[in-house]
């Protein structure tokens, strides 16, 4: 399990999306205040106590779903394909998350009256993994042509 570079791709993965839980994506600028934007949600940054402006949970299940995902894949290193198919859903999850943050993001600037947005660092997180997950794909493939090619030689 550990000896497959495919499973270090797989944990860094789920290390980098369970990160977002706790970082900022965005920051959010409207003419009355300044938000940050994180997975569960839009809160006001400047004032002593942040409140929920906007939830967004569904960024947060879907991390979630994407962390989880990734921890099952790494322990079904003996069943290749389903292994394989399950990091083909983590990252049609992960291209889903760019989809559900871009959408809560105009929904959240036409209600807040966002004029402006700085993107954080870890905004590039889920595309990193996206990258990783196409890796660990490659090798899943590479590992399962070697066993079927030792099968036909005996």
């Amino acid at each position: 399990m550990i000896q497959r570079v495919q499973t270090l791709y797989l944990f860094i993965v789920a290390i980098l999306m369970l990160s977002l839980n706790f970082v900022s994506l965005a920051e959010l600028i409207s003419p009355d205040a300044v938000y940050k934007f994180d997975v569960f949600g839009a809160y006001t940054a400047l004032t002593a106590e942040s409140t929920l402006v906007y939830p967004t949970w569904g960024l947060f299940i879907i991390n979630t779903l994407i962390v989880l995902l990734s921890f099952v894949a790494i322990f079904m290193f003996k069943k290749r394909m389903l292994q394989m198919r399950v990091v083909i859903y983590s990252s049609i999850f992960l291209v889903a998350f760019y989809g559900l943050f871009y959408g809560f993001y105009w929904m959240t600037k036409e209600q807040l009256g966002i004029v402006n947005m700085h993107i954080g660092i870890p905004l590039a997180f889920p595309a990193i993994s996206l990258i990783l997950n196409v890796m660990t794909i490659r090798n899943i493939r590479a590992d399962e042509a070697l066993v079927r090619s030792l099968n036909r030689i005996r």
